[in-house]
């Protein structure tokens, strides 16, 4: 989940100060929806990231903070 827009800059700008993205993800992970990061123009989450792990546990609201603001 790197950007959920197309324009990735205008994504990043949202993210600096937690922005609508970062604010969804948390929404979904408080639904109990596992979420992962994904390279922007891909379905698949970045290089040496292990997703397996997200598949029977949620990821923690610091590590959305850290996929989605720091990324």
């Amino acid at each position: 989940m790197t950007t959920l827009c197309d324009n990735q800059q205008g994504a990043r700008a949202d993210l600096q100060d937690g922005g609508p993205i970062l604010a969804a993800a948390l929404d979904y992970r408080r639904r109990g929806w596992s979420i992962i990061p994904i390279t922007a123009g891909t379905k698949k989450p970045p290089r040496k990231f292990r997703s397996k792990q997200y598949q029977k546990r949620l990821p923690t609201e610091d590590g959305l903070w850290e996929w989605l603001v720091t990324a």
